[in-house]
């Protein structure tokens, strides 16, 4: 039920051009982010942290 949960919030956000989703239903939860609004390469990379293998675009 999970997954195909979802699967339906991404196909409204695709379809709506949503980049982000929060769940209203408890505490402010994001459940569905465009990937390319992830930053956390650029964060890791920042603190020293990233994978040196690891080609941030």
């Amino acid at each position: 039920m999970q997954e195909q949960s979802f699967e339906a919030v991404e196909k409204v956000a695709k379809a709506n051009r949503l980049a982000i989703i929060f769940d209203k239903a408890g505490e402010l939860v994001m459940i569905y982010t465009d990937p390319r609004h992830d930053y956390t390469d650029f964060v890791l990379e920042e603190l020293g942290l990233g994978d040196p293998n690891d080609k941030i675009k």
